[in-house]
């Protein structure tokens, strides 16, 4: 789809307790307290022999140890590879890419901006998903490529919005992910919240999105939704009345980690 038209939403500040649980994994914490029990244990076995050494320099040896041993388990836990599609909040991951961007594309040529810049909503909207999975930085003009090699552009046909909605499944294989179509907004909604981000199709109507949209949801409550704007290149929020319009029952697709092909 492309986008020529539409009201510009004001950003949003992200929800405070699902951005602190999304930034302090919980693995993290059970580790270490796991880490604590353990020394707790061999400490309580060798308390005689413990007890038999007075030098101060022993016991700062001790609190070194488990000092070393916290950040040694709290760092593991939460480093991954790059590139690798991983569990957790992936929806606060997602950040916003603007499609008209000359650097997300070639300088020249047939994946130029000049060509794609407007209507590659939807490559722009995966590029997001899958860098908040990957932890990489891919641009725009990668997922294009991927995207006409499987059908979902065709720039033969002299359109260069996404010509076949459901290939988006194809491109996010080819990246690690898995994606599915859902039944519902209510759907979408939740599993946004519940840490996997969904791209949202804003189906073509006259005053609103004229040749349809893409974005990418990533949370709803309190009656506004809050996505990422490749037309604006920003994180913004609407009310649901608003969103509802804007969709006018467009597709919805989910993703998760995990390559169907």
């Amino acid at each position: 789809m492309s986008a020529t038209s539409g009201k510009t939403p004001s950003p949003t500040p992200p929800n405070g307790i699902a951005t602190f649980w999304a930034q302090h994994h919980i693995n993290t914490v059970l580790a270490v307290v796991l880490v604590g029990v353990a020394l707790a244990i061999v400490l309580r076995l060798f308390r005689k022999i413990f007890a038999e050494m007075k030098s101060n320099w022993f016991w700062l040896a001790i609190a070194g140890a488990i000092a070393v041993a916290v950040a040694y388990v709290g760092s593991s836990s939460v480093s991954r590879t790059p590139g690798t599609p991983h569990a957790s909040n992936i929806s606060q991951r997602v950040k916003p890419i603007y499609q008209m961007a000359s650097t997300q594309y070639d300088a020249s040529g047939s994946l130029s901006e000049g060509i794609w810049g407007r209507d590659a909503c939807a490559p722009t909207s995966l590029t997001m998903i899958v860098d908040a999975y990957t932890g990489k930085s891919y641009r725009v003009v990668d997922i294009l490529k991927v995207g006409i090699k499987v059908g979902l552009e065709d720039p033969a046909t002299g359109h260069y919005g996404s010509v076949d909605d459901m290939k988006i499944l194809d491109v996010a294989s080819k990246f690690g992910l898995k994606a599915k179509l859902l039944d519902s907004e209510e759907e979408a909604f939740a599993t946004a919240n519940g840490g996997n981000p969904v791209m949202a199709g804003f189906a073509p109507q006259a005053g609103v999105w004229p040749s349809g949209h893409f974005v990418v949801l990533v949370s709803s409550a309190n009656g506004e939704v809050t996505f990422a704007n490749p037309w604006t290149g920003k994180m913004e929020t609407e009310s649901r009345a608003t969103f509802d319009k804007w969709r006018n029952n467009g597709e919805l697709f989910a993703f998760t980690a995990g390559s169907t092909s």
